[in-house]
């Protein structure tokens, strides 16, 4: 924890001390209330929640990711109490940290089983705060199961997105935390896991009728991975050209619709080829996934970045002007300039990169033409001497780059070479 900010241990700590907490009564009524029967019980659903925890389902983004348990915990939270379903949940989640499938810091994973715990507990509370203020009847009881449902939806996201914010600065509104989808689904799985369980009054045996549904919602949540994989560069994670010029259209079409300003910007990574035969073919991977993250970090939540195609990406920003846009790509030069990746030998690996920016312009219908200006301005800009910003500007007579400063930022401005 010693890279966290101050903010982010006192949130973490804070999560730690509550569950600490509230664990030592749980663990008390677990010793005193639970007979052999009720011990065969959590083992079962222990060893499905941890079976299912394995197979965490990813969506479109890395915020984006489903967790099966969760229909176990429905099974657990009616079947049980909070105390069982706090042990069902610490379990599932110790087997995750043992199989290293995730390869999180420790604190991630004391945080999920923290985060959990105060969960159970205050959902717990809620479900029998309206059996106790509302009667034992059989709607009342439908109500609390679907204010059990609901508290642990929402106290589960809201705690997350919390820790993001305070561990990343990730602002929760940019996260998938809250769409209807994501709310749904989580609410979904515990509705299927609550489900399962009620039928065991009826049958034991017939809680395996969940198995269908478990099945048809794990193929269903796979469903946004597989489409972004077709969307995306195996090797980076950022979306392909073909799909940047599919997602761009539509932007494009948007701004001369509202006469708003757009701006394309094509990078390319310097002198990839004297990286591969100095350090190897590793390396210059290792230079383009760097840029990648690079790109990933920087990138607002309406912009769209892609790899173009082998050392070559693209950017396209929306609602900036020339200058806006000129001060956003000499920050992320400054970015890729900083980013300095290990070798496995130790050293480090520099990387620099030359960027070419066109503006949309009135009558600018195809994307492939904004994609050509800001080739010819990046092709300015490398034979220039790299590391700088090729600027395509309209209408000028100048054919060579010149050089200006603007706003303390050292660029090139470059016009279009019109082919005859």
């Amino acid at each position: 924890m010693g890279n966290l900010s101050v903010r982010a241990r006192q949130y973490l700590g804070v999560s730690f001390l509550l569950a600490a907490l509230i664990s030592v009564g749980q663990i008390a009524h677990l010793a005193t209330h639970y007979n052999l029967v009720n011990w065969w019980t959590v083992a079962i659903a222990s060893v499905c929640a941890a079976f299912f925890n394995l197979f965490r389902v990813y969506g479109s983004n890395e915020t984006d990711n489903y967790d099966l348990a969760w229909i176990i915990y429905g099974v657990a939270l009616l079947l049980l109490d909070s105390s069982a379903t706090m042990l069902v949940i610490w379990i599932a989640h110790l087997a995750v940290f043992l199989s290293r499938k995730h390869r999180w810091p420790w604190y991630v994973h004391a945080f999920n089983m923290a985060s959990f715990t105060i969960v159970s507990a205050l959902t717990a509370w809620v479900w029998h705060s309206v059996l106790g203020l509302l009667g034992n009847s059989a709607s009342v009881h439908m109500l609390s199961i679907c204010a059990a449902i609901g508290t642990f939806t929402v106290t589960n996201h809201v705690h997350v997105a919390g820790v993001m914010w305070v561990v990343d600065g990730q602002d929760p509104r940019r996260s998938s935390l809250f769409t209807r989808t994501s709310l749904l689904m989580d609410a979904t799985m515990l509705a299927v896991g609550m489900l399962s369980a009620l039928v065991t009054y009826v049958n034991p045996l017939a809680i395996m009728l969940g198995a269908a549904p478990t099945y048809l919602i794990y193929k269903a949540l796979r469903t946004p991975m597989l489409e972004k994989q077709a969307k995306t560069d195996g090797k980076t994670g950022l979306f392909h050209g073909r799909h940047f010029k599919l997602a761009a259209a539509p932007e494009l079409a948007r701004a001369n619709r509202l006469n708003r300003p757009l701006t394309l910007v094509m990078a390319d990574l310097d002198l990839l080829r004297d990286i591969n035969n100095t350090y190897g073919h590793l390396a210059g991977d290792l230079a383009i996934k760097t840029v990648a993250d690079v790109l990933i970090q920087f990138t607002r939540v309406d912009d769209i970045a892609a790899r173009f195609g082998g050392e070559e990406f693209v950017l396209l920003m929306v609602e900036l002007s020339l200058d806006e846009a000129l001060q956003r790509v000499e920050q992320l030069r400054q970015m890729v300039e900083s980013a300095v990746p290990a070798l496995p030998t130790g050293e480090k690996l520099k990387i620099t990169m030359s960027f070419g920016v066109a503006q949309r312009n009135e009558g600018d219908t195809e994307v492939d033409v904004l994609v050509q200006r800001a080739d010819q301005a990046l092709y300015l800009a490398k034979g220039a001497g790299r590391n700088c910003i090729g600027v395509h500007q309209q209408p000028s007579a100048v054919l060579a780059p010149q050089r200006r400063i603007t706003m303390g930022i050292d660029m090139l401005a470059a016009t279009a070479i019109k082919s005859s």
